[in-house]
């Protein structure tokens, strides 16, 4: 049955998608088509298929082996409060977790930026996109990029074509961006205790899949101003893209030596990580201040005999976006709860979301299908904060785009969160 359920939530989301569509005579349905193929074969290798399982349980262990080494670093400033082997993280713990992880990721991924590694695994990867989906060279590198840098940084990839590419190829950059996670972040939930595993799943199976509803969502009426080639594309991001990592630094930065790309990497990181954290104590705040408010509201409803109202922002949350948990195959018990997680992802942000997912996989409160999925659907930067994070780094790349991307701004995002729903419902055909 869950299945099933998970095959309707496929079409009704196409269905939601094309009923959006600013052109439903120009969709490409072979993009689309193949995008959905891709997305069934990758989650074919590595959910279904026995080596392709192992492969990417290992590569997930290996990933928190490997982020486990950012507590070396803290625990040189902080000792014991660098989360020692067997306590649990609370409270300041967690800002120091999240400090170090960042900035150590952050290095490693600029030292990969300065050799070119990163840049020439991400073009060659985009020429399967491209191949098979036919979609442009510049929409093709960004979705791989997505899948390990941020919603500001994969177009730094492409950013001296940004001003010239098509209306189509902007929208789906940027639900790329909303449908995926950066590496730094992801090494976050790591480290909260988010499976790494489930993570990368999500944010592979989730690059076709933002391509494919995008296109659908804004097909292409014209194609892009600047006339290119994909071998032209790809030759300049491999030779260019390594300049920065961060858009503050676009026009001034480039990294001298693998010392001085250490060094920014970790600067940049410093400053993801202050902004992560003061993200945090707002919303959670404001979570308190408004469960406080819904508190004393309906304890003045029941005195004249109304039961049952809301009294937190989860309640609410869960009721609204419940129909999406049932499309995801989530039984009865449950559905309210995943539905909870979304809403709390869209409305605040997918670091709260994850949290409260975390303490809820700590108190055994959810299905191990259940938490699977929910890692799945929460992997993506789709919040209505992300909409004014876009808005700015595109602003700054390509100024002539900026009302295009604010006019894009909502339906971009709606995309993007429709995209991780319908990768988790593709996951939860096999899972």
């Amino acid at each position: 049955m869950a299945q099933i359920q998970c095959a309707l939530g496929i079409v009704v989301i196409l269905g939601l998608t094309w009923l959006w569509s600013s052109n439903k005579r120009g969709i490409s349905w072979r993009t689309v088509l193949w995008g959905l193929a891709l997305q069934l074969i990758l989650a074919l290798i590595v959910v279904v298929f026995p080596p392709g399982v192992r492969a990417f349980q290992w590569f997930g262990d290996g990933v928190t082996w490997f982020l486990g080494f950012a507590t070396q670093g803290a625990a040189f400033l902080f000792g014991n409060l660098a989360l020692p082997a067997g306590q649990a993280v609370v409270g300041f713990q967690f800002a120091i977790t999240i400090t170090s992880v960042i900035v150590f990721f952050s290095s490693c991924m600029a030292v990969l930026y300065h050799y070119g590694i990163m840049q020439r695994f991400v073009c060659w990867t985009a020429r399967i996109l491209e191949r098979t989906m036919k979609t442009s060279p510049i929409e093709s590198i960004n979705a791989v990029g997505e899948i390990f840098l941020g919603q500001t940084e994969s177009p730094l990839l492409v950013k001296r074509y940004i001003p010239y590419i098509s209306s189509s190829e902007l929208f789906a950059m940027m639900v790329g961006g909303f449908a995926t996670i950066a590496g730094s972040t992801m090494g976050v939930y790591v480290a909260r205790g988010i499976n790494a595993t489930d993570l990368m799943i999500a944010s592979i199976l989730a690059a076709p899949a933002a391509l494919a509803l995008a296109k659908i969502a804004e097909p292409h009426v014209t194609s892009s101003k600047s006339v290119m080639s994909s071998k032209d594309v790809m030759s300049s991001v491999v030779e260019t893209s390594s300049e920065v990592e961060t858009l503050s630094d676009v026009e001034t930065h480039t990294a001298g030596n693998l010392l001085d790309a250490i060094a920014h990497g970790a600067f940049d990181g410093a400053k993801l990580a202050l902004n992560v954290i003061v993200v945090l104590i707002a919303f959670k705040a404001i979570v308190a201040f408004l469960d406080a408010l819904l508190g004393m509201g309906s304890a003045q409803l029941s005195t004249i005999g109304l039961a049952h109202v809301p009294t937190s922002i989860e309640q609410i949350l869960g009721y609204v976006f419940l129909p999406f948990a049932w499309l995801t195959g989530i039984p009865s018990s449950e559905a309210q709860t995943f539905a909870s997680l979304l809403g709390t992802k869209i409305a605040m942000t997918e670091f709260i979301a994850y949290d409260n997912l975390a303490t809820l996989v700590s108190q055994g409160a959810l299905s191990e299908r259940t938490v699977r999925l929910a890692t799945i659907a929460l992997c993506g930067f789709a919040n209505v904060m992300s909409i004014g994070i876009q808005i700015g780094g595109y602003g700054m790349m390509a100024p002539n785009r900026r009302a295009e991307v604010a006019r894009f701004g909502f339906k971009a995002m709606c995309i993007g969160a429709l995209a991780n729903l319908f990768t988790a419902c593709v996951a939860g055909l096999f899972i």
